[in-house]
């Protein structure tokens, strides 16, 4: 195998025999200069092949252990779930459980309000992302709260190809254009529109859109959360705040404090990611 890319110590793009081009993962592939021929396959863990260009930043800045699991777990939905899942469903669902593990080490821990919903409706989903728990917990020695279980069950759903859902409001993408434009001139940044950051907080408009239905108030366990990131992130929150009004506007949707917590992460999260340039005041 080829080795012609570094993509950290532990990832890099390959060439195999047959001159096809893969992301390989294995401890310290990518250590050593490039190009080189690794001729010991027993270090390479897991390959990736077809993987779009948007998605290489993740195998600079996740754990390979994480992208492993990922996979396993995909491969489980695969053979349990009745529909297919999108090609991009372990880039998907790697990106979410690291982002779930940072949160853990910094104790921003919060309820997923729509769990009593899909216990009830999405039965495999849930019993999958309970396996996805035990999995980390086994292989990374880290315990995940039983509430994400039901963040990564929404994951899968929302990775699978023929979704659809009572109540959904369908957010089309001049709407999530306009959120964008409020955040890039509110958070001074430019925001790349074709870089997967952008994808990632496109689906998570959906997501909180989806949930819209529940309209639950802000939990016990998220206050002292909430409380904090507003201190914390000022410039977030009032720039969460525009977006806040933009939606009762449009949508004639007051959202909660719990619906503004997610923003204020993921529009923090948007503006620290690749895809993003700071811009003078």
């Amino acid at each position: 195998m080829e080795v012609i890319k570094k993509l950290g110590n532990n990832a890099a793009v390959c060439k195999d025999n047959s001159g096809k081009e893969l992301i390989a993962l294995g401890l310290g592939i990518g250590f050593p200069k490039c190009p080189y021929t690794l001729s010991d396959l027993s270090k390479v863990d897991r390959t990736f092949y077809n993987v779009d260009a948007e998605y290489l930043s993740l195998f600079e800045s996740i754990d390979p252990d994480i992208f492993g699991i990922a996979a396993d777990v995909i491969d489980l939905a695969t053979t349990m779930l009745s529909v297919s899942l999108k090609s991009n469903a372990v880039f998907t669902l790697a990106d979410h459980l690291s982002f779930a593990i940072i949160r853990l080490k910094k104790g921003m821990i919060f309820n997923t309000p729509i769990s009593n919903e899909l216990r009830d409706l999405y039965p495999v989903e849930v019993k999958v992302a309970k396996y996805t728990l035990g999995l980390i917990k086994k292989k990374m020695n880290l315990e995940l709260p039983d509430a994400e279980m039901y963040a990564i069950a929404m994951n899968l759903i929302n990775s699978e190809e023929n979704f659809t859902a009572a109540n959904s409001v369908n957010v089309r993408s001049d709407f999530i254009l306009e959120v964008v434009k409020i955040i890039e001139a509110q958070m001074h940044v430019s925001i790349d529109k074709t870089s997967f950051n952008y994808s990632r907080f496109a689906s998570h408009m959906q997501y909180l859109f989806r949930r819209k239905s529940e309209c639950a108030e802000i939990s016990s366990a998220n206050k002292k959360l909430f409380e904090v990131l507003k201190n914390e992130y000022k410039d977030t929150y009032q720039c969460v705040l525009l977006i806040k009004e933009l939606i009762l506007k449009k949508f004639n949707w007051n959202i909660g404090d719990e619906e503004v917590l997610y923003l204020i992460l993921h529009v923090n999260r948007l503006c620290s990611h690749e895809g993003v340039t700071s811009e003078s005041p």
